[in-house]
């Protein structure tokens, strides 16, 4: 699979849906994102939610099924806004979550927001 270095940004992980981030990468990023937290000797628990754009319900399954593949316990959100999946993460101490979101990006974007607590 090849990665476009475009889509690593400082705070999160941004490109256009289906071309740029795939349900395939998602997948590699849950697998990713697990290998991480173990090494760095993270409780593997995420937190994962979505926002309401067309391709995020394909991309927060895709990379859930990533994570758990790579023995992380997943608590699914839904379709939460941005705020919301922070509070959650915040108020129920998640040691790590993923919000699937573009932001304020066009509809034709798609993105990862990834927390580590205590990061």
């Amino acid at each position: 699979m090849k990665v476009e270095k475009s889509i690593f940004r400082e705070y999160d992980l941004r490109g256009i849906a289906d071309k740029e981030l795939t349900p395939e990468f998602a997948f590699g990023l849950g697998q990713a994102f697990a290998d991480y937290l173990g090494k760095e000797g993270t409780a593997k628990k995420v937190v994962v939610g979505h926002d309401n754009r067309k391709t995020s319900p394909a991309l927060s399954e895709k990379l859930m099924a990533g994570l758990q593949a790579s023995g992380v316990e997943v608590t699914f959100l839904g379709e939460v806004p941005t705020p919301v999946f922070y509070l959650a993460n915040h108020k129920y101490s998640f040691p790590a979550g993923i919000m699937v979101t573009a932001s304020h990006n066009p509809p034709a974007y798609n993105g990862f927001k990834l927390v580590v607590r205590h990061k």
